[in-house]
């Protein structure tokens, strides 16, 4: 089933600061505006970094309506309660689901030299999400 923003509003995930967004494809970040910058330098630095895997998940996103969510939230405090159950690969990150979507917060603003790292973990996950739905893409069957 694909989430709509509607259904995350809904959620233990959501914090009103979210009025802003980018949708490309299978992604989709969700930040205050005073996180604009940080939320455009990730996501060129993903469509760089991962460019081979972004048709993978264009395919999984495209025949299961899931997509990854990154939600880069103002609030420490937020952050900690949302996920306290939540895997943690790095102090500023963590991972958890939303239905068929993969949900990374992000803990606040964030140092250029933590972009690298949460990249990793972006594409780690990705590669996770993306076998977890197990599609394969479709041959054309050829009839003789």
């Amino acid at each position: 089933m694909k989430s709509s923003y509607s259904q995350l509003m809904q959620t233990q995930y959501f914090h009103p600061a979210f009025n802003s967004a980018i949708y490309d494809g299978p992604l989709r970040l969700y930040f205050a505006q005073f996180h604009e910058s940080l939320a455009l330098k990730l996501y060129f630095m993903a469509q760089k970094k991962l460019h081979n895997l972004w048709s993978e998940a264009k395919d999984v996103s495209r025949q299961t309506g899931s997509t990854v969510l990154v939600l880069i939230y103002p609030s420490v405090e937020f952050f900690d309660h949302t996920f306290a159950q939540a895997e943690h690969p790095h102090k500023r990150f963590a991972i958890d689901h939303f239905e068929q979507d993969l949900l990374l917060g992000v803990r606040g603003p964030f140092e250029d030299d933590e972009l690298e790292p949460f990249l990793i973990v972006l594409e780690n996950e990705m590669r996770k999400w993306i076998s977890s739905h197990d599609i394969k893409t479709a041959q054309p069957v050829q009839m003789v």
